[in-house]
C-alpha cells in the first residue's frame, strides 16, 4: 500500500501518543540543512519530510542523502554554530539566531512548538466547520467585480473569506471563499499562530495560498482577502 517512489522520513520530537516531547528535532530544520548539501525535501512538515525518488534516482544520489543525514548528526551532537553550516541565518536575522548553534536552535524551535500546541492547533482547525456566508462562487464573483479588501488577519474575525486558505501543513483548506472568519476558531487561531511561527523564526516561511504577508517595523503581518462590507450588506 506504499507509493515505492516516496520517502517519509520522520524525526524526532513526537512520542508514540502524539504527544510533544521534551525534546526533538523539527524538520524544516533539517530541510533547510540538506539544501545547503543540494538534496532537496519535496515537502516538509513539523516532523517529518518527504523525498521523492525517480527514473534519475541511482545509488549516488541515495549515497548523498545518506551523507547529509550523517553529517546533520554530527553537527546536531556538536552543536555546531549557524553561522557555519546555515550561514544566511545569522546574516540575514541577527537579532534572532546570532551565534546560536544547530542544537540550540532545533530546541528553540521544538520548544515554541511544544508550547504553542501547534500541531494540536492544526489538528483542530483541520476539524472546523467555518460558517457558510455565500457559495464560493458568489465570492468569486465579488473578487471578479473587485468588491473585496486586504485584512490584517488580527482584525478579520467576523468576516468573510474571498477565497479559499490552504496553509501548509496541512496542505489542505482550512477555509473557503464564501465562509465567516469566526472569532475564537480554531482556524483564526491556527493562522495566527503561523503568524507568530514566521516572526520568531524568519527563513522558515511556508507556502500560504490565500495569505498576503505585509512587512512593516522588521515584522511579518498577515493579510487576508475579505468580501467588502458595505457590498455584502447590499446582498452583491
Amino acid at each position: 500500500m506504499l507509493d515505492p517512489i516516496k520517502l517519509t522520513i520522520i524525526t524526532p520530537g513526537i512520542a508514540q501518543d502524539g504527544s510533544i516531547e521534551e525534546e526533538g528535532i523539527p524538520a524544516p530544520v533539517v530541510s533547510r540543512f540538506f539544501a545547503e548539501y543540494h538534496v532537496v525535501c519535496e515537502k516538509a512538515d513539523y516532523y517529518s519530510f518527504l523525498m521523492l525518488n525517480s527514473i534519475g534516482t541511482d545509488p549516488s544520489k541515495q549515497e548523498a542523502l545518506l551523507e547529509a543525514m550523517e553529517s546533520f548528526r554530527i553537527c546536531y551532537e556538536k552543536n555546531r554554530p549557524l553561522s557555519e553550516i546555515l550561514p544566511e541565518l545569522p546574516e540575514r536575522w541577527p537579532q534572532n539566531y546570532g551565534s546560536m548553534g544547530l542544537a540550540d536552535h532545533c530546541g528553540q524551535m521544538h520548544r515554541f512548538f511544544r508550547e504553542t500546541d501547534l500541531l494540536q492547533a492544526m489538528h483542530r482547525a483541520c476539524g472546523d466547520l467555518p460558517k457558510p456566508v455565500m457559495t464560493p462562487s458568489k465570492a468569486y464573483e465579488n473578487i471578479v467585480r473587485g468588491d473585496v479588501e486586504l485584512v490584517e488577519l488580527k482584525a478579520a474575525a467576523g468576516r468573510t473569506a474571498a477565497a479559499m486558505v490552504v496553509p501548509y501543513p496541512p496542505g489542505i483548506p482550512i477555509l473557503m471563499g464564501g465562509e465567516c472568519i469566526e472569532q475564537d476558531s480554531h482556524v483564526l487561531r491556527y493562522l495566527l499562530l503561523l503568524e507568530q511561527f514566521e516572526n520568531r523564526f524568519p527563513g522558515y516561511e511556508s507556502e500560504i495560498h490565500g495569505i498576503k504577508r505585509m512587512e512593516q517595523n522588521g515584522k511579518t503581518y498577515f493579510q487576508i482577502l475579505c468580501i467588502d462590507e458595505k457590498a455584502q450588506e447590499n446582498g452583491v
